[in-house]
């Protein structure tokens, strides 16, 4: 038997149907909303570490760790079992001896023996050690290096870009001064051409359109330089990257809000491993001064040419090596790490107090743009208020348009202003991260290797 549907049927299931379809689209609307939110964040960032990462900067440390890593494996290899292989032979040419003081008979005096040695150091008073200590401190210097190289040519990056946004604004707000300029020297031209206005209003306004013309034509040397500069480092076109740079702004913090703490510096860590590496390096040459022990295990094969292993002989052996007497070259190596030393801790003092001196400047460029901003921020409400007072006397003609135009381009000259102190607050939260040694740590990403 059919089933007979209702309206009242078809209604209620098309309704069914709509709701489904409602909370389907919610939920893909939704969680491409959180994807987009994520990867908007991350990819940007991962981009710009992946452009610094192929810097030559970068590279160049990069092999710096990997020449520190070669030199971890060649110290403890040193310390490995060694096996060496040699031979000793005799081939005579000429002679005149007695046959009962040569090795061999008459008839064959002609030999080639094998020797087979494997040694390995027993004690050596932890030299062996610290010289492997002092390569892995070492090594850890080295990465410690690469990741500061590293920030620094991410801040350097990043600020390249933050300013050629500045200037790529400021040169947007010169094209529209000089577009109304241009528009207010045609109408006053158009006035005087016709006997209603001054010769000396047409002269104002082509003075202040060479003015703008000097800014903008400085504006674009300057994005040119920036342009320039970023292709020769980083090998990028410096417009391609506004975006994630946008997205590297959004997450930096205010620059008052970030704390400078030298003991947490990667610059302090790094001197703290190179007077590790030292410590362990002057330990090692004191070892020298004393005895060291090697066991051996020598084979010998006889008659290598006719009979290898008829006549052999296997034997161990302990060598004992005590230093006499070396000239001072010992003493004048531990004087030398003694000096490296201290030179490493006056290199440290001078490198804090250079990132001090430059956290005080970034601060106190910081308080200075700020009160400017305040100021012109003033300027601009009075600027604001002295134009609407002056388009009133403009229409009972007791001010000329040339007055009027100059005031607002004071205006607009305000707004430059405003947009650029603001970029530079922006470059002062990047210089004050990246001297901190915070910059990358607030994208929650880790330096690649």
């Amino acid at each position: 038997m059919a089933l007979i549907q209702t309206p009242q049927l078809w209604l209620g299931r098309a309704l069914f149907g709509f709701v489904v379809l409602v909370v389907l689209c919610f939920v893909t609307i939704s969680r491409a909303s959180t994807e987009g939110d994520t990867n908007g964040v991350v990819a940007p960032v991962d981009q710009l570490i992946k452009i610094v990462a192929s810097s030559a900067a970068v590279e160049t440390y990069k092999n710096e760790v990997l020449i520190a890593d070669w030199r971890v494996k060649q110290r403890s290899a040193e310390d490995a079992p060694q096996l060496s292989f040699s031979t000793s032979g005799k081939f005579p040419i000429a002679d005149s001896i007695d046959s009962v003081r040569d090795r061999v008979s008459d008839a064959d005096r002609r030999y080639l023996d094998g020797i087979l040695r494997a040694s390995k150091s027993v004690y050596d008073w932890g030299r062996s050690d610290s010289l492997v200590a002092a390569e892995e401190f070492r090594r850890r210097s080295a990465l410690l290096q690469y990741e500061m190289t590293f920030e620094a040519e991410f801040a350097k990056l990043v600020g390249l870009v933050i300013n050629h946004l500045k200037v790529k604004e400021q040169l947007k707000l010169l094209d529209d001064d000089l577009e109304f300029i241009e528009q207010t020297l045609k109408a006053v031209r158009m006035r005087y051409e016709a006997g209603a206005g001054s010769l000396d209003d047409v002269r104002r306004l082509e003075l202040r359109r060479l003015d703008v013309d000097r800014d903008r034509e400085q504006a674009l040397n300057l994005l040119t330089k920036i342009e320039d500069t970023t292709r020769q480092l980083f090998d990028e076109t410096v417009s391609d990257l506004h975006a994630p740079v946008f997205e590297v702004i959004k997450i930096l913090p205010r620059p008052d809000s970030i704390q400078l703490e030298p003991s947490q510096l990667m610059v302090s860590k790094n001197s703290e491993f190179e007077q590790i590496a030292l410590d362990y390096e002057l330990k090692s040459v004191i070892s020298d001064k004393k005895p060291s022990v090697t066991g051996t295990i020598t084979s010998r094969l006889f008659n290598l040419t006719t009979d290898p292993l008829d006549e052999y002989e296997i034997y161990g052996g302990i060598e004992i090596e005590f230093p006499v007497f070396d000239g001072g070259a010992r003493d004048a190596r531990i004087e030398g790490l003694n000096v490296q030393k201290i030179v490493a801790r006056s290199q440290l003092r001078e490198e804090l107090d250079r990132i001090d001196e430059e956290w005080f400047e970034l601060s106190a460029e910081q308080d200075d743009k700020e009160t400017l901003i305040g100021q012109e921020e003033q300027r601009l409400n009075t600027l604001r208020d002295r134009i609407e007072s002056l388009k009133k006397r403009l229409e009972a003609v007791q001010v000329t348009i040339v007055d009027l135009t100059d005031v607002e381009l004071s205006r607009t000259q305000s707004i430059r202003s405003l947009k650029a102190m603001e970029w530079d607050l922006v470059r002062i939260a990047v210089q004050k991260a990246d001297s901190a040694d915070k910059l990358l740590a607030h994208f929650n990403t880790e330096i690649p290797f």
